[in-house]
């Protein structure tokens, strides 16, 4: 067992609530690591100390008050919300996967308007090097060559 793996398995350990298989795989490991076994004991003590305190009660009204103070904050950051949409255009809104999507399908829209545009023969001198990335170069077919035509020599006389 690793020591994080442990770690978290000490509460539970202390308290009783560890099956009987993870107490026993538990114990070897504290058998084996002397630094978790003093970890253990230590976290014994601050519970059997805890248990040793005396219950103390809240005072009156204040779950009202801690309730009224959440409902306070969770206002104020609603109103820092809408101040930042109301303060207009926010680049961070860029970075979500829908704006990402939404500018992706606007650049390949843009690259097909020019390769239509490209293909019926517009001239797009600045950005043909881009499109020639994006399509392929055309097969040519050999072009057939001409016939040699032989023109008869007379003899010199």
């Amino acid at each position: 067992m690793q020591r994080e793996d442990a770690r978290e398995l000490f509460s539970d350990y202390i308290t009783g609530e560890l099956d009987r298989a993870k107490t026993v795989a538990l114990e070897n490991h504290l058998t084996a690591t002397p630094e978790s076994r003093e970890e253990v004991e230590a976290l014994r003590r601050v519970w059997e100390t805890l248990d040793k305190a005396p219950t103390v009660e809240p005072p009156a009204f204040f779950h009202e008050n801690l309730m009224r103070r959440i409902e306070m904050e969770d206002e104020k950051a609603q109103e820092a919300g809408a101040k930042q949409k109301a303060a207009g255009w926010n680049w961070k809104s860029l970075l979500r996967p829908r704006s990402l999507a939404l500018g992706l399908t606007a650049c390949v829209l843009t690259l097909s308007v020019v390769e239509v545009r490209q293909s019926n023969g517009a001239s797009l001198n600045p950005i043909e090097p881009i499109i020639r990335l994006f399509r392929p170069a055309p097969v040519v077919d050999a072009l057939p060559t001409p016939e040699k035509k032989t023109i008869p020599v007379r003899p010199a006389r």
